[in-house]
């Protein structure tokens, strides 16, 4: 396996080796959190703090909201 990679590697230059390492590393870590995502229950504290950010009516606090989604 490691030959396979130094030899599909050895015709790419150095910056796009390095752009491929990096877009490997984003699709990993995207897998690694969607598992995580998917394997741990919701929290009650996320739902509580949900819950009560959303009961109060602050233009400030709209917009952050907003910004955030």
């Amino acid at each position: 396996m490691q030959a396979i990679w130094n030899s599909f590697t050895s015709y790419l230059r150095r910056d796009e080796r390095l752009a491929l390492h990096l877009v490997l590393a984003l699709v990993v870590g995207y897998l690694l959190l969607t598992v995580f995502v998917y394997l741990l229950p919701t929290s009650i504290i996320d739902i509580e703090f949900s819950e009560e950010v959303q009961e109060h009516q602050s233009p400030g606090l709209d917009w952050f909201m907003r910004a955030i989604s």
